[in-house]
């Protein structure tokens, strides 16, 4: 808000320019002839004495005018940010509300995070939303998306390790159809017996235990599992885990969004 001016009047309160030249002549009149003069008889009347004094009154009343108005410029500045903050609130949690929900659901949210954007503006509380920006046309994986995506991961991978290098393609053909239904049967048995995970480091151990875990969401678990295999195995999950990661980066901004919803509200209320 712009800062009141000056009235010439002096009604408003404010220091008139008339004044302050007054006065400035006035000490210049008597500062002139003694300086010039040291003997001489003081310069200054009793009528210039009085006027000066009058001049002074009307200068220290000016001044507590113009702080009695800084002061009210400022509570008025606090009331209308208050204002402004009771309006913007309700629109800033509606639309993180939006944006939170359009991350966990798996789909695209291009237009939830433009909107956010546009009410929040800049703010490091919430930059690691706004770095998911790259991820909002496709969207982040949800959990079920990625146990189901870790089933055919799986089942590539054991497959892989069944198949049995042969010459001609009648014979690959054959390996590679029983190396599927090898890694098909294995992975419902695990399903039907409900057994604990199998120890040991054959990848076929290893899968069993990563299954068990992916099936719990425990991807982490999976992940550890995971980087035990042979490398050419391990290459088959890779695109998997940078999925999981994803995922993860996605939680951890999701997370930070609710905190700064919550600390938006509290700070209305303070």
């Amino acid at each position: 808000m712009p800062a009141p001016q000056p009235s010439a009047s002096g009604g408003s309160g404010l220091v008139s320019l008339p004044i302050i030249l007054s006065i400035a002549a006035i000490v210049i009149a008597i500062l002139i002839p003694v300086l010039n003069d040291r003997s001489a008889e003081p310069a200054v009347t009793a009528e210039d004495l009085n006027a000066i004094k009058v001049q002074q009154t009307d200068l220290l009343t000016a001044v507590a005018g113009l702080e009695a108005n800084i002061q009210a410029l400022g509570v008025e500045q606090d009331a209308m940010q208050a204002s402004i903050a009771a309006v913007k609130v309700p629109s800033i949690m509606i639309a993180a509300t939006d944006l939170n929900d359009a991350i966990g659901s798996g789909d695209p949210f291009e237009e939830e995070l433009a909107l956010f954007r546009a009410i929040v503006g800049e703010n490091d509380a919430v930059a690691s939303v706004y770095a998911l920006e790259p991820l909002a046309p496709a969207g982040v994986p949800t959990t079920r998306e990625l146990q189901a995506g870790f089933g055919d991961i799986s089942h590539a991978v054991i497959a892989s390790y069944q198949t049995v290098e042969s010459e001609g393609d009648l014979a690959k053909r054959v390996s590679e159809t029983m190396a599927n239904l090898t890694a098909a049967t294995t992975r419902l048995r695990w399903r039907l017996d409900g057994a604990t995970p199998p120890e040991g480091t054959s990848p076929l151990a290893i899968m069993a235990r990563a299954e068990d875990a992916a099936e719990d969401g425990d991807f982490d678990a999976v992940i550890l599992e995971l980087q035990t295999l042979p490398e050419t195995l391990k290459a088959m999950t890779a695109d998997w885990i940078e999925q999981v990661e994803t995922q993860q980066k996605a939680q951890t901004a999701t997370e930070d969004l609710e905190l700064f919803m919550i600390e938006t509200v509290a700070s209305t209320r303070k």
